[in-house]
């Protein structure tokens, strides 16, 4: 079954396979030589592709005829969309082929071979039978063993999680208890505000109050001076924004809410109860007993 845009040549295909949209089987392959004269020359590339029965070729797929030797599918084999076979690569039965696969020319690849996404086969590889790539992993190598592997260069696959493992063990040490966000509260805040000033804006809002809990980022909201700090720079992009937004005003809450606090709390030295810390919020309470002693 051949699907549109389908550009077959130099290849011979077997019974019952699929050849989704976009294929292109029987290219010439990417060789090229160095003469004596540094000019990059061609290598003829002459013979055919061979696919099996019962193939499944995924869209804008790739393989590229032979050079010395034919491009050989197994019968039973999938493969995936954009995958790239090279010249002379030969394919066992029963082949699993992940997206973005990528094989290098003159690969010989065994029967039950699994390759995840964007697994990488250098050329003139030999891959035995029964063999499983973990995705992005890179073949440079021979692989004479069946099992699972991963890593690049690939490896074993239970010794490439003990690397990645100790990697990371070396990583946490190294940075100890160092934070993983890097920089002030203040440039933090200033950060998350950015989305907050898009949404308004993009929600059509008018007569909008932002209220802020710190007051150094609520003065230089309302400041016109510059400055080449890096929370100057992101607020001035909140302040663009802000001129976007009709009636918008900013307010800064904490200030307002202390000030209140200490009111209540000075007062309270002489009139307190266990009334009084009923009504009052866990957080004015501790400003309130502060107060008190």
């Amino acid at each position: 079954m051949l699907r549109y845009n389908v550009a077959l040549s130099n290849c011979c295909i077997g019974d019952s396979c699929v050849i989704h949209n976009g294929v292109c089987i029987g290219q010439d392959g990417f060789g090229f030589y160095v003469d004596g004269d540094g000019n990059m020359i061609k290598k003829p590339q002459m013979l055919n592709v061979i696919i099996g029965n019962n193939v499944e070729i995924g869209a804008n797929t790739c393989i590229d005829r032979g050079s010395w030797r034919d491009t050989v599918i197994g019968d039973n084999s999938k493969i995936d969309n954009l995958v790239q076979i090279g010249h002379n690569v030969v394919i066992g039965k029963n082949c699993l082929l992940c997206g973005q696969v990528g094989i290098a020319g003159s690969a010989t690849i065994g029967d039950y071979v699994t390759m995840g996404g964007r697994v990488a086969i250098r050329d003139h590889v030999s891959i035995i039978s029964k063999v499983r790539l973990a995705a992005a992993s890179c073949v440079t190598k021979d692989i004479k063993e069946p099992g699972d592997y991963g890593g690049f260069p690939a490896i074993s696959i239970h010794q490439w999680r003990r690397q990645v493992a100790s990697r990371c063990q070396a990583l946490t040490k190294r940075e100890g208890n160092r934070p993983l966000l890097v920089g002030s509260h203040e440039v933090m805040m200033g950060l998350s505000q950015v989305p907050r000033f898009l949404w308004v804006i993009e929600m059509s809002f008018k007569n909008v109050t932002f209220e802020f809990s710190c007051k150094h980022i609520c003065d230089l909201l309302h400041s016109s001076s510059s400055s080449n700090s890096k929370i100057a720079f992101i607020l001035a992009a909140c302040n663009n924004n802000l001129c976007r937004i009709s009636n918008s005003r900013v307010s800064f809450i904490r200030k307002q809410i202390n000030q209140v606090t200490h009111i209540l709390a000075r007062t309270s030295r002489l009139y307190s109860s266990q009334q009084l810390f009923i009504v009052f919020p866990h957080c004015i309470d501790i400003l309130l007993i502060n107060e008190i002693r």
